[in-house]
């Protein structure tokens, strides 16, 4: 058997970790809601506003008096 070339231990890391870029570029759309905003700036679900918006107020943890 002859021996493998000096630099196959980094085409296989190279391999491994295109791979797992793949992977995680599909799990990421698979399981990112489709309200997700993806500019730069603003990091959030679009809809959590309008969510937050619609929930009763709390203040300290009283709900109503």
């Amino acid at each position: 058997m002859p021996d493998p070339a000096p630099t196959t231990h980094l085409y296989r890391l190279g391999l491994v970790l295109v791979a797992a870029f793949v992977v995680f570029l599909g799990l990421m759309a698979l399981l990112s809601p489709a309200s997700w905003n993806y500019d730069m700036g603003y990091w959030h679900r679009a809809a959590a506003l309008e969510e937050m918006a619609t929930q009763p107020l709390v203040y300290g943890g009283i709900t109503s008096l």
